[in-house]
């Protein structure tokens, strides 16, 4: 992921492990979910989707993931990432149809 934003600033620390998940969805989606327990033993969790370039779609951290484990949180970030993404390729699916014509060029005008 080349182009991260201020959500994975935020969330960023590089002293403390995690637990990651990643994977490539359809055409050109990538999805990476990070889990973690803070300093303050809180389960923390973030989600990112991005394109084949790296490119942002969405990005989201969760400071407490109240109840959960580092493997529950985890989850349930890939099933939202996987929600996400999966709008996002619907929505991309969807503009390239609307982009081509239905009609040959001679009944355009």
């Amino acid at each position: 992921m080349e182009n991260r934003g201020v959500e994975f600033r935020k969330w960023f620390d590089p002293t403390i492990e995690c637990m990651r998940h990643a994977e490539s969805l359809g055409p050109g989606v990538q999805i990476e979910i990070l889990s973690r327990l803070s300093w303050d033993i809180c389960t923390q969790l973030f989600v990112g989707v991005y394109t084949a370039e790296g490119l942002r779609i969405h990005e989201h951290f969760y400071d407490n993931r109240e109840g959960e484990h580092l493997s529950q949180a985890l989850e349930w970030g890939v099933r939202q990432a996987r929600l996400i993404a999966k709008g996002y390729i619907m929505r991309a699916e969807r503009s390239a149809l609307d982009s081509k014509s239905q009609f040959p060029d001679f009944l355009k005008n």
